[in-house]
C-alpha cells in the first residue's frame, strides 16, 4: 500500500515549524509591540469578548469603543481573528497575550498550507522553498511587527488551503474536499474584506488552469460552485450586513481618496528605505531574492514551453497577476483607482504587497520543481540561508507597550477606526435601539 507520507516530508514539516519560530521570538517579550494598528486591534477584540460573556454569538456592537458612546465597527471587522483570539483568552491568556499568540501561530500555520498544497501539486522540495518564501517574505514581517495587522496576517493562512482542496477536487470528488474548501472559502473572507477580495481572482484563474486538465470536468466545475457557493453562505452573516448596512456609514466619504497619498515609488519595491505611513516607519520593498524569482521566471516558462509542461501557462498567469499587483501599488495606476470604487475601498495600494508574497513564494517553488536534482539541495540551501539573512532585520518589534488588562476593558478613548465612523445622530440612534433589543 502506498504510503501518505514519508519521513522525508515528515522532517519538512517539522524543519518550517521550527524555522518559522525563529522570527517570532520577539513576540514573547513581556507587553505588545508598538504597531500601528496593534493596540487598537486589542480594544476591539476586547469588546468582541465581552459580547461574546453576554451571550452575543455574532457581536455586531462595541459599546466601550468611541469614548463610552459605543461604535458598531464589530459589524465591519473580520471576525475569525476576534473569535481565535477570544478563544485564547477564553483559557486563561490574557488580552495581549492571546493576541500575540494568534500572530504566532498564524504565521506558522500559513507556511504550512502553502508546503500542503504545493507539496501536492508539484512536489515536497518544492513545497518547502513555497513555505519558506511564504513566510519570510519582507511584507509577512511588516504586518506583523510595524502594521499590527491581524486580519491580513491571518488571512495567508487560508489561499493556499482554498488551492488545495480545490486541486483534490479536480482529481476526485469528495463531500470532504467540497467540505474543507468551504470552510478554508469562509475563513478567507471572515479574516479579511480586503485581501479576500484581492485573492478570489487568483482563484477562480486556479480553477479555470485545473478545469482544462482534470478528466472529471463536469464534477470538477460542480465542486467549484459549490465550494463558491457555500464558502460565501457560511461567511454571509459576516459579509452581507457589512455590505448592506455600510450606507449607513460615512465608511465611502472618509475613505474616499486616502489612496492617493499611499502610492510606492517603484524603486521602493526594489531597494528598502522606509517610508512614513503613521508614526512607524516601515519598508515596502518585495524583496531581493524575489525579484531574482521574477527575473528568472520567464527563462523557466520558455524552458517548460519547450519540454511541452502545462506549468508555462502557470507562469504566464503568475507573472500576469505580479505585474498587475506591482502596478497598482506604484503612482502610474492612481487613473485606475481613480475610476474604479472598489479599488478606492482597501485604501491603500501597497495592500497588495500580500498579492505578490504568494506569487514569488509559488513561482520559486515552480523553479526548484523543475531543477535537476543533483543541483536542487544547494539552491534550495541557498534561498533558505539568502532569505534568511536579508529579512533577519524585520523580525523585531520597534518597541513595546506595557498597559494593565483594565486599560482595555474599560472606556477606550477613540473610535479604533476612522474609516467607519458614523454620523453622530445615527450612532446614538443605533445605541438606544440594540440596548433596546438586547433588554
Amino acid at each position: 500500500m502506498k504510503k501518505l507520507i514519508d519521513v522525508k516530508e515528515i522532517w519538512f514539516v517539522i524543519i518550517l515549524i521550527i524555522i518559522g519560530f525563529l522570527p517570532l521570538i520577539d513576540l514573547f517579550h513581556s507587553g505588545l509591540p508598538v504597531t500601528h494598528d496593534g493596540q487598537d486591534h486589542v480594544a476591539r477584540i476586547t469588546n468582541f469578548y465581552q459580547n461574546l460573556q453576554e451571550g452575543v454569538l455574532v457581536p455586531r456592537w462595541a459599546g466601550k469603543l468611541n469614548w463610552g458612546y459605543g461604535h458598531p465597527i464589530l459589524m465591519f471587522l473580520y471576525p475569525i481573528p476576534s473569535y481565535l483570539t477570544s478563544l485564547f483568552h477564553y483559557v486563561g491568556f490574557s488580552l495581549v497575550d492571546s493576541i500575540k499568540i494568534l500572530f504566532g501561530i498564524a504565521f506558522i500555520a500559513s507556511g504550512l498550507t502553502m508546503y500542503l498544497w504545493i507539496r501536492n501539486f508539484l512536489n515536497p522540495v518544492a513545497g518547502f522553498v513555497a513555505g519558506i518564501l511564504y513566510m519570510f517574505a519582507p511584507y509577512r514581517f511588516i504586518d506583523m511587527y510595524t502594521r499590527g495587522a491581524i486580519g491580513e496576517h491571518v488571512a495567508f493562512v487560508f489561499p493556499p488551503l482554498v488551492l488545495y482542496f480545490l486541486l483534490k477536487s479536480s482529481k476526485r470528488n469528495s463531500y470532504w474536499y467540497l467540505f474543507g474548501g468551504s470552510l478554508s472559502l469562509a475563513g478567507l473572507i471572515l479574516s479579511h474584506n480586503a485581501i479576500s477580495l484581492m485573492f478570489i481572482p487568483i482563484i477562480f484563474l486556479y480553477s479555470f488552469y485545473l478545469y482544462f486538465q482534470t478528466k472529471i470536468k463536469r464534477k470538477f466545475l460542480i465542486s467549484v460552485g459549490a465550494i463558491i457557493f457555500f464558502g460565501f453562505s457560511l461567511a454571509a452573516f459576516f459579509w452581507m450586513p457589512a455590505l448592506l448596512e455600510g450606507k449607513y456609514t460615512l465608511r465611502d466619504k472618509i475613505i474616499a481618496g486616502g489612496y492617493k497619498t499611499r502610492f510606492v515609488p517603484f524603486l521602493n519595491l526594489i531597494r528598502d528605505p522606509e517610508v512614513y505611513d503613521g508614526n512607524i516607519p516601515f519598508s515596502m520593498q518585495v524583496g531581493v531574492i524575489q525579484w531574482v524569482i521574477i527575473l528568472l521566471s520567464p527563462l523557466t516558462m520558455f524552458y517548460l514551453y519547450k519540454k511541452k509542461n502545462i506549468l508555462w501557462i502557470m507562469i504566464i498567469g503568475l507573472l500576469s497577476i505580479f505585474i498587475v499587483s506591482a502596478f497598482l501599488i506604484i503612482e502610474p495606476s492612481r487613473v485606475v483607482w481613480q475610476n474604479i470604487q472598489l479599488l478606492q475601498n482597501f485604501q491603500f495600494p501597497w495592500r497588495f504587497l500580500s498579492v505578490t508574497v504568494f506569487v514569488t513564494a509559488v513561482l520559486g517553488a515552480i523553479i526548484c520543481y523543475q531543477l535537476p536534482k543533483k543541483v536542487t539541495t544547494i539552491v534550495v540551501v541557498c534561498i533558505v540561508c539568502t532569505t534568511f539573512i536579508l529579512t533577519q532585520p524585520l523580525w523585531h518589534a520597534k518597541a513595546y507597550v506595557v498597559k494593565p488588562e483594565t486599560f482595555f476593558t474599560s472606556v477606550y478613548y477613540g473610535t479604533t477606526d476612522t474609516g467607519k465612523v458614523l454620523r453622530y445622530g445615527q450612532c446614538a440612534l443605533w445605541s438606544i435601539r440594540l440596548k433596546q433589543t438586547w433588554k
